[in-house]
């Protein structure tokens, strides 16, 4: 029997540390704190955002995520929406780092930091009618010069869930108009799932969920004129998902390359990854909370299952474990990518 039971103990011990060899080691930001959001600027700057209780935190690296800098705190916000993938968003440019923020009435709010002077502003009213963005999600993405987008959920006009989009030419200091972008013909969109979004020159993509035709399929919105106007949504994949509820789950989109958009999304119990007009890529199965980044050597696919934070990288086509935790989110740099994630002790960050 003690035979018995110290092969057993051996065994997992070997496993534990195979799992230790091949899972990059991971960095505590923090000991307190929820929901991280991670950016680069496209070169060694690493910027993450995360809340605890009603504040704002901010951090950063400026090599390549070994190191970073004391938390400092942006803002107390008031009914800080922070739970199920409500968070802080952040994009950054060589100018400015830009963070949007909501509260649980449904208000945007963004904060602006110069990288000159190292200052913020105050808070910057995004959603321009009150109490539109009540389901908390949001995102944001840097395009040229000073230029970001930023897309969310919004009820406006008629209760009920649409795509609506703002942007921002000056750094996030003045908005343009909301503007809708999509309102399914059947009534919402899926309420309960993060848009995405990211810009590629003057085209800026733009990842939803739908709810059609009983079906939650991810859509994308493509914009040629800088976010200015955008054509009618096109279905990712091949296959559909038949689901009377919201699986809050929106899936990640991507530049991989100059011209070529590539998505990461879940349906059922099953990751995907997809190019517009493309049939989807099976990569993993179980799973949910997925994340994208891409860079010149691939794609960084990021999920969380069985409790911990799993990944597919440039050097990892078979899923990696990053360790215990949940709530995972990606960025890359021009070599790798940093991942962000929370833990019941405190919130990780490693480079991929």
């Amino acid at each position: 029997m003690l035979i018995h039971l110290l092969a057993n103990l051996l065994a997992n011990l070997l496993y534990c540390l195979s799992l230790l060899a091949d899972s990059p080691s991971a960095t505590l930001l923090a000991p307190k704190g929820y929901h991280p959001v991670v950016c680069t600027n496209g070169q060694q700057d690493v910027e993450v955002v995360y809340g605890l209780n009603d504040l704002i935190y901010y951090t950063h690296s400026t090599d390549k995520g070994k190191t970073y800098a004391p938390a400092e705190v942006i803002d107390t916000l008031q009914d800080l929406f922070l739970v199920a993938q409500r968070r802080p968003q952040i994009a950054s440019n060589s100018q400015t780092t830009l963070v949007l923020a909501l509260n649980k009435a449904g208000n945007i709010f963004a904060y602006v930091k110069d990288k000159k002077t190292g200052r913020w502003t105050k808070r910057i009213k995004v959603s321009d009618q009150p109490d539109v963005a009540k389901e908390g999600f949001v995102s944001i993405a840097a395009g040229p010069g000073n230029m970001f987008y930023a897309v969310w959920n919004d009820l406006r006009g008629n209760a009920q869930n649409k795509v609506v989009g703002a942007r921002s030419l000056d750094g996030g200091r003045t908005w343009s108009a909301n503007q809708k972008l999509y309102q399914s013909p059947e009534g919402p969109i899926c309420p309960c799932c993060s848009p995405s979004v990211a810009i590629e020159g003057s085209r800026v993509y733009i990842t939803f969920r739908n709810a059609l035709a009983g079906s939650r399929d991810i859509h994308l919105l493509t914009s040629s004129d800088g976010g200015q106007h955008f054509g009618q949504p096109q279905k990712l994949g091949t296959g559909t998902w038949k689901l009377e509820g919201c699986p809050m789950d929106g899936g990640g989109v991507a530049i991989a390359k100059p011209g070529q958009v590539v998505t990461a999304w879940r349906r059922e119990n099953r990751i995907y990854v997809a190019e517009p007009g493309k049939p989807e890529q099976e990569v993993a199965q179980g799973g949910k909370n997925v994340a994208l980044a891409s860079n010149a050597l691939g794609n960084y696919i990021i999920w969380q299952a069985d409790g911990k934070v799993w990944a597919i990288t440039p050097r990892h086509n078979t899923p990696v474990s990053l360790g215990m935790g949940a709530f995972p989110r990606v960025a890359a740099l021009p070599q790798s990518a940093v991942c962000v994630w929370e833990t019941e002790n405190g919130l990780l960050a490693t480079t991929l």
